[in-house]
């Protein structure tokens, strides 16, 4: 997830007002997914939950 211009084939939704674009090739990997903001002992920031797969 990055914080960055859309690019052409990006699929772009509008999700709680927020305008979110997904590369379509990772698409299928965090449809499910939902974004939160959260505020911890580390800092604070958006954090993607349940995703297939995991990040870093």
């Amino acid at each position: 997830m990055a914080m960055e211009e859309s690019q052409e084939k990006d699929r772009t939704e509008i999700i709680n007002g927020i305008k979110v674009a997904c590369d379509e090739v990772i698409y299928p990997q965090v449809q499910d997914s939902e974004i939160h903001y959260e505020t911890s002992f580390w800092g604070s920031g958006f954090v993607l939950r349940g995703a297939q797969t995991s990040s870093c």
